[in-house]
């Protein structure tokens, strides 16, 4: 096939779920397709990936000046105040789509989706990933105070408009769950939604890959990995450490929690103090992973299949997750992790992992087993394969063009 991707930013260095999905797909498709890139002018490649693909053109964007206040209300609860569009990117989508070379195209993501109008007849596949609408519900349940559920209900509201106005175009629409894609059709009937889990790498996170491990520490330690700039993820840390922490310190005194990820924001680095260390950015995950009593997801909204579960599994560790941080896994509670809610549940779930070694080391194996059966990146690329394959046979927009007209959220 000859494809087109359309995506924020390049994949590198993979910091994050959006680069890592990417990055892991986009490696194994320009071994067996055509593969042209159009970005926005953010991230990089590494060389052999650049060699592999075809043309890869990187479009300048300008930061529009900032808009009246009249203007800003008026787009504050439109589809307009979600995403900017950039008119150089959208004449770059025009100007490829034009020459008629592509079979389809593949659209990394929201902000991507608002361009999918400009394709004209090259049909797309929107890798959508999570439903950004649920996420937004979640995050309006778990608000405080009516000046923070006013802007969640915003937010809600706004998703959803943008989310009606642009993923129609799409001839096919990928999530990371089922949860995701049945929250999407409900909203959407006529659009055709299908679910591509994402992987992990199970060479690299493996606990014998050869990395430098932390230096040992006799306290039982609880680590929290994620871009901690993230707001669900800032929301957990901050659960983890003034909630659960105690909580599981009651039962078994001593016990540290670290908190890994990326440009933590200033709420989170107030958490650093007795016994809770905050990283900050690290080279490399898996030393604090290796190191990990238990791998916990404490997560109260969001959306979609987390990474840092699929990581955790693949380093052989035991996790203890919400039911949030589960959405879309194949897993059973007990076997493969355990699922707790509520600041009590998770605390009693990590005291059970860290007061037996033999459940621990059970918990591990059968993380360990899931992921390399059932969320490799080889596998999870021929599935893209064959939806790219469905997009590229199906008519742009056939489904969603007759379709009833559906509720906003």
């Amino acid at each position: 096939m000859r494809i087109l991707l359309l995506v924020e930013r390049l994949p590198y260095p993979e910091l994050d779920g959006y680069g890592l999905r990417f990055a892991h797909h986009l490696k194994r498709l320009a071994a067996r397709h055509e593969v042209d890139v159009l970005t926005y002018d953010v991230g990089e490649l590494v060389p052999e990936l650049e060699l592999a693909l075809g043309q890869v053109e990187r479009v300048r964007t300008v930061e529009p000046p900032r808009q009246g206040l009249v203007r800003r209300a008026a787009d504050a609860f439109t589809e307009r105040g979600l995403h900017h569009r950039y008119p150089a990117f959208a004449e770059a989508v025009r100007r490829r789509a034009s020459r008629g070379r592509y079979d389809v195209a593949w659209v990394g993501g929201w902000r991507m989706a608002q361009y999918m109008d400009e394709l004209g007849g090259v049909p797309a596949v929107l890798d959508a990933t999570d439903d950004e609408v649920l996420a937004a519900k979640r995050a309006l349940a778990n608000a405080r105070g009516p000046l923070e559920r006013a802007q969640r209900y915003r937010d809600v509201l706004v998703h959803a408009r943008y989310q009606k106005h642009h993923f129609r175009s799409a001839s096919v629409c990928l999530f990371v769950t089922e949860t995701d894609a049945a929250s999407t059709r409900a909203r959407m009937p006529g659009l055709r939604c299908e679910v591509l889990s994402n992987g992990v790498d199970t060479d690299h996170f493996a606990c014998d890959a050869g990395f430098s491990p932390l230096a040992p520490s006799a306290a039982p330690t609880i680590v929290f990995e994620g871009s901690m700039s993230f707001a669900p993820n800032v929301e957990a840390a901050i659960h983890l450490v003034r909630d659960v922490l105690p909580l599981v310190r009651a039962a078994v005194p001593g016990t540290r929690a670290m908190i890994v990820g990326r440009h933590p924001t200033p709420e989170v680095r107030a958490l650093a103090g007795d016994g809770v260390e905050v990283t900050g950015s690290v080279d490399d995950v898996r030393p604090y992973l290796a190191a990990a009593t238990v791998s916990v997801s404490p997560m109260l909204s969001g959306a979609g299949i987390k990474n840092k579960i699929l990581q955790a599994w693949s380093m052989g560790r035991p996790v203890v997750a919400t039911t949030v941080s589960t959405g879309g896994l194949n897993a059973r509670s007990g076997r493969e992790l355990l699922i707790a809610d509520g600041a009590e549940g998770v605390a009693q779930a990590c005291v059970d992992v860290i007061r037996s070694p033999e459940l621990a080391a059970e918990l591990g194996r059968a993380g360990r087993e899931a992921v390399v059966s059932r969320y490799s990146w080889l596998d999870c690329t021929a599935r893209l394969e064959r939806w790219l394959e469905a997009g590229r046979d199906a008519k742009v927009g056939a489904r969603a063009a007759h379709a009833p007209r559906e509720r906003e959220a």
